[in-house]
């Protein structure tokens, strides 16, 4: 008796998301299956791994990782550049701490031009993250992407609170968003469709559903992704 394994094929995709411009594109989305279940379906383009830097540097950083950047920590470009020239970063993932007004609150049209400066120094594409901070971040990353514009930038995070300036600034300068929802797979969900609803396109949208670090956290987070992933195939 010959044992058949059973195929259950997605009756949907996840969407394609274009990141960066030629030369400095990736394509990530578009397989309709689960993680590894090649047999299954279709995975036209595999995870990408971004290396994540920090436009000021970094406090609290244990010895073992600050010696491999602490000749780059003064200078984001080099620090981007270090990443992908030593380490082969296939992205990378830029967060702009230094905007954020607990901390040295700079200005937002000069730290948008930090993220031009190094998006125009690297061969691989840019992810911005604004400093967390819902109030600046609004402001912050509607410049972000003004500068950025029409480069299939992708950034964000728009949350619950603050995703409507956001996602604006994204749609009207043609760039890719960044959806935030703290291991909520409701709220991951309803910021789909409230952005949407905006104008914004599908294949536009990379959402965030956040990872926790540490004990059961870790199988929650997990969980979170695998209803999102069986959610948009089946």
């Amino acid at each position: 008796m010959t044992f058949e394994i059973p195929i259950k094929s997605g009756a949907a995709r996840i969407n394609e998301v274009i990141i960066g411009t030629e030369p400095a594109q990736v394509k990530i989305g578009g397989q309709n299956c689960l993680p590894f279940h090649n047999f299954e379906g279709e995975i036209p383009n595999k995870p990408i791994i971004a290396f994540e830097i920090y436009d000021v540097k970094p406090e609290n950083w244990p010895s073992w990782l600050t010696k491999y950047y602490e000749d780059v920590f003064h200078d984001p470009i080099l620090w981007a550049k270090k990443c992908v020239d030593d380490y082969n970063a296939e992205a990378i993932n830029l967060n702009l701490t230094s905007a954020d007004p607990g901390g040295l609150d700079a200005d937002p049209i000069k730290v948008a031009e930090t993220t031009k400066k190094i998006r125009g120094e690297i061969a691989v594409p840019l992810i911005v993250y604004g400093c967390g901070n819902l109030e600046k971040d609004s402001v912050l990353l509607k410049k972000v992407f003004e500068i950025n514009a029409e480069t299939n930038l992708l950034a964000g995070a728009a949350e619950e609170d603050n995703y409507k300036p956001i996602a604006a600034a994204a749609l009207g300068f043609n760039n890719n968003v960044i959806t935030l929802s703290p291991v909520d797979i409701n709220l991951a969900k309803q910021l789909n469709i409230l952005i949407t609803q905006l104008g914004v396109k599908q294949e536009r949208v990379v959402m965030d559903p956040v990872c926790s670090a540490i004990g059961y956290g870790i199988e929650y987070a997990y969980s979170i992704n695998e209803r999102l992933r069986i959610a948009a195939l089946y």
